[in-house]
């Protein structure tokens, strides 16, 4: 980072409103927890000899009023320690020490050991003077480790060895560094809440915020810096750069970036240090972004970023609103590839219990099991929430580009009602198709994007002869010896059928397709599948010795789901609009 001027000192930050309201200063023991959360570690010895030789100096000295301290002595003040000891880091006390004059730029002062500061005071001691240091300075910590890496200070905050040849060089990148730090602090009460999307206030600071920031005219802070458009941009620039450098996270910082900005603060070592460059970064360019809207002479909007073109710009914090785009690509979609679709309770009941008897994956995130309540329901609403791909135009436009990852939907119904005949389940099929096209832009719902789309639904039936999924999978004396377990009368006296009769029921009731409702008396199906669930895990075992456990429907219907949840890939997909010549 090159050297460029900056004529401001720390106290005079001060001047401005809000200085220090949203990140107030840090003590010394403070800045070392939070550079430990980055995985530097420091002491305070090590603090000073850094200070010593001019490679992260404090950002502030505040100077107590030793004659204000001895008279509150004489006087026996009770508060006299609260006195001795307070160290101001908030706005509104920094600003009260600065206005009588306590406040001092140590970068323009000798160096100072802090236990020089010491004085006297009864049986124990005080401080004349403290350090603070600025929560921007934790950009300095790339540097910093970097030189203790090479460089080792004693215990008594001087470095070993003396100071080695390329001293004057990362001095003047420190002193660099330390402008970029007085800039983020000036412009961070306008910019920094815009990137963390939350503010500190007490009382009515916020409504008075409000008013300041109405008020702001577009180059006030770049004049009172003293700096042009280029100097901001140029730094901006560099601290993303130093970012790219360091961050272990690769493009994952794209997902990052997208997150609420809270969970920015659960990271830890260069995944944090990057987190904070480029948030000094932001607050550096969006004062940029807001010049050129102003037409400050000088100032130029950031290039836009566009995929695969290289841009300096590209890995700022600011979201993009393509968090759907951006975990597709990393294939950390939340998006199922499945939705399996059955008729009712029964279905929903027992499906689960299959995939864990198979100990198969089953998670909404991989596939969703969802229960249509009956065999009239209208799916056009589930698939245009559910199915429907989010798509973006592709450069060229000659492709939809899939923003989210293919989801499909599996529909293993009884043959009744809508989905009574195949040519109506084709019927279903194509209204389904149709509505998804309807999420498509207007214009590129042509025949070549249908013909694509038109995989991500399939209906099915149990079986060839279209029963329902207990006529499917029991025969009628298991169906009726579950039925006498779950039964109980509508009317009190009246008893359970004979299980003859409950066979002979169950056989009328298959030949004309009838519902096992009519035999339940005031028992429910949940009950009955839960009767049957014994029988059916029992036929899978079974079948599972002679290897013939894909013969029964629900396991047959769960291969098939699990064919379609791993048929397409999960990212890269895109949606032709003309067919194939």
């Amino acid at each position: 980072m090159s050297v460029a001027p900056l004529a401001r000192s720390t106290p005079e930050l001060c001047e401005l409103p809000f200085s220090f309201w949203q990140l107030p200063l840090l003590r010394p023991d403070k800045f070392i927890d939070a550079a430990r959360e980055r995985d530097v570690y420091l002491t305070p010895s090590w603090l000073e000899a850094l200070h010593r030789v001019g490679l992260l100096v404090p950002f502030l000295r505040v100077r107590r009023n030793g004659r204000e301290i001895a008279a509150a002595a004489r006087q026996q003040d009770p508060w006299l320690w609260e006195r001795a000891q307070f160290v101001p880091t908030e706005a509104a006390d920094l600003r009260e020490a600065f206005e009588q004059g306590l406040l001092h730029d140590p970068a323009t002062e000798g160096f100072t050991a802090r236990q020089r500061f010491q004085r006297a005071l009864g049986e124990g001691t005080y401080n004349t003077s403290d350090y603070l240091y600025s929560h921007h300075q934790l950009l300095h910590l790339p540097e910093v480790r970097d030189i203790l890496s090479r460089l080792h200070p004693g215990p008594s905050g001087r470095f070993e060895g003396g100071q080695p040849p390329q001293m004057p060089r990362l001095r003047a990148n420190s002193a660099a560094i330390r402008e970029v730090v007085i800039a983020c602090s000036a412009l961070e009460p306008a910019q920094y809440p815009f990137i963390v999307l939350r503010t500190r206030s007490r009382g009515d600071e916020y409504e008075r915020y409000q008013r300041w920031l109405k008020r702001q005219r577009g180059r006030a802070m770049m004049n009172w810096l003293g700096v042009d458009p280029d100097w901001l941009r140029v730094r901006g620039k560099g601290l993303l750069a130093e970012a790219d450098r360091i961050d272990p996270l690769g493009t994952w910082q794209r997902v990052i970036r997208e997150a609420d900005p809270r969970s920015w603060e659960l990271l830890r070592g260069d995944a944090r240090i990057a987190v904070d460059l480029r948030v000094g970064a932001e607050i550096l360019l969006r004062y940029c972004e807001r010049l050129a809207k102003a037409r400050v002479p000088g100032a130029r909007a950031l290039p836009r970023v566009k995929p695969g073109h290289r841009n300096p710009f590209a890995s700022r914090l600011k979201p993009t609103g393509k968090l759907n785009r951006v975990l597709t690509e990393h294939r950390a979609s939340p998006h199922p590839n499945l939705v399996f679709v059955v008729e009712g309770d029964t279905e929903a009941l027992l499906l689960p219990r299959v995939y864990a008897h198979f100990n198969l994956r089953l998670d909404r995130e991989f596939i969703a099991i969802e229960n249509a309540r009956g065999v009239d329901r209208d799916l056009t609403a589930l698939v245009a929430f559910a199915i429907s791909p989010q798509v973006e135009i592709e450069e060229g436009r000659r492709y939809l580009r899939m923003e989210t990852p293919p989801t499909r939907l599996l529909a293993v119904m009884d043959a009744e009602g809508r989905y009574a005949l195949p040519r109506q389940r084709e019927e279903e099929h194509r209204k389904l198709i149709e509505r998804i096209m309807l999420t498509f832009p207007k214009g590129y719902r042509t025949p070549a994007a249908e013909e694509s789309i038109s995989g991500l639904i399939t209906i099915e039936t149990w079986n060839r002869k279209g029963e329902s999924f207990e006529f499917a999978h029991f025969t009628d004396r298991q169906i009726a010896v579950a039925i006498g377990r779950v039964y109980r009368p509508k009317k009190k006296g009246k008893r359970c059928p004979s299980l003859e009769d409950r066979i002979e029921a169950v056989k009328r009731l298959r030949a004309r397709r009838g519902r096992l409702d009519e035999l339940l008396g005031a028992g429910s199906k949940v009950d009955l599948a839960e009767a049957l669930w014994p029988v059916l895990e029992k036929k899978i075992s079974r079948a599972e010795k002679k290897n013939r456990e894909g013969r029964i429907p629900i396991v047959r219907a769960i291969d098939l789901a699990g064919e379609l949840a791993h048929e397409y890939p999960r990212a890269e997909l895109v949606i032709p609009l003309e067919r194939a010549r």
